[in-house]
């Protein structure tokens, strides 16, 4: 029997109408909230974002890190 684990992949979604961004696995130990809070550096408002995720695909698992916006006032 051979096991293999499939690798991950984030996507950032700015929720603005824009395109998801590609960030890729910094480290496959890492748990998802220590890639969150390590992806928020770069990307401040992923810190309060939701993840969807595991999405399975056949080559790779995916997980969304999408950002709700709301209103103000």
């Amino acid at each position: 029997m051979i096991v293999s684990t499939l690798p991950r992949v984030f996507f950032y979604e700015p929720g603005r109408g824009d395109d998801p961004i590609e960030l890729p696995d910094p480290n496959a130990d890492m748990s998802i909230e220590r890639v969150q809070s390590l992806f928020a550096v770069n990307y401040p408002e992923i810190s309060t974002a939701k993840v969807r995720g595991p999405i399975f695909n056949s080559d790779k698992v995916e997980y969304h890190f999408t950002i709700s916006l709301g209103q103000k006032g």
